[in-house]
């Protein structure tokens, strides 16, 4: 139907007070925070190699890509997943005590989605940790939407995105180190995009040339490569009300052919997560929300002995971008 920052806007159309529209590219609207120092402490050199990564793999395309190690959140079958999903919701968290953490690394260039990707990581260990899975000491991808879109293109009704990958990588000793793994991630990922573009020009030349029964287990083996989806959606950050009621809480939920689905949203000063699971990789997904209240705790307790002990600003240095798949 459409990606989050439509359907945010849509949900902004119907709401009944006066609010800024979702900024979908131009000026103004409503702003995803972004990092004071972009890409900091990553050296020119690792960019150039993260751009060439990209582009390497981007032509490769599917015949580059290996799928995640089977798990117990992973589809056995993606060509043929389970109708039935199941939903759950984490608790809340105070959206200024998250910014609050975050702001202690402010010279370091870690951003508050830095923070959600570390709280979503520690989940999903702690929940793959509780139930034996071995996986928990490796790693998953979740795959994620990018907007690409041009306010004065009106294509695909405006839907227009670039499905690129997130490493959960669960091998980590602290959660300070996690969170400057991510960080490390999402600079290489900002630096690496092109290759998602390429990507997706590629795929986009030769689908009409597929019959319509190959191209959709195309779809789904593009897909099937991940354990799963996440999505970071952020919504009013005040109380707003439709047809006269107060809207006390939102919830985010995308349905994919797919084995789980973690959607973040903010909302009137809160950060909680939706989460939706196949039927077939878990029925009762409140049994990996439950997860995220704890390991907030731990990431808080994690980062205030790291600050006592004189550590909190001390970053591993970034990896080397090569092989092309590392």
């Amino acid at each position: 139907i459409g990606d989050g920052i439509t359907l945010v806007q849509v949900l902004f159309s119907l709401l009944d007070d006066d609010h800024p529209a979702v900024d979908l590219g131009g000026g103004g609207g409503m702003k995803v925070s972004k990092r004071v120092n972009p890409l900091a402490g990553v050296s020119k050199w690792h960019r150039a190699m993260y751009l060439g990564q990209g582009i390497f793999m981007g032509i490769l395309g599917p015949a580059g890509d290996v799928a995640d190690k089977a798990n117990s959140l992973k589809l056995k079958n993606h060509r043929q997943p389970s109708a039935q999903v199941n939903f759950a919701d984490t608790e809340k968290i105070c959206l200024a005590e998250m910014k609050q953490l975050k702001n202690k690394f402010k010279s370091q260039g870690i951003s508050i989605n830095d923070v959600f990707a570390a709280l979503m990581t520690m989940t999903l260990r702690a929940y793959y940790q509780e139930i034996g899975d071995p996986i928990s000491s490796g790693t998953i991808r979740l795959a994620f939407a990018i907007n690409s879109r041009s306010v004065s293109k009106a294509e695909s009704h405006g839907n227009q995105v670039i499905t690129s990958q997130f490493t959960c990588d669960f091998d980590y000793k602290d959660p300070v180190e996690l969170l400057y793994k991510i960080k490390h991630q999402t600079d290489k990922l900002k630096s690496a995009m092109y290759g998602d573009v390429i990507r997706l020009k590629i795929t986009k030349f030769f689908l009409p040339f597929v019959p319509k029964t190959s191209a959709l287990d195309m779809i789904l083996d593009y897909n099937g490569v991940s354990t799963g989806i996440f999505s970071n959606v952020p919504g009013p950050q005040r109380p707003v009300k439709l047809m006269g009621q107060t809207v006390e809480d939102l919830s985010f939920y995308a349905l994919a052919p797919i084995g789980l689905y973690f959607g973040i949203i903010t909302y009137n000063g809160r950060v909680s997560a939706g989460i939706v699971t196949s039927s077939e990789t878990l029925k009762d997904p409140s049994k990996l929300a439950r997860h995220w209240g704890r390991c907030w705790k731990d990431l808080q307790k994690a980062v205030d002995i790291a600050e006592s002990q004189g550590r909190l600003l001390s970053p591993p240095p970034p990896p080397v971008p090569w092989p092309p798949g590392a």
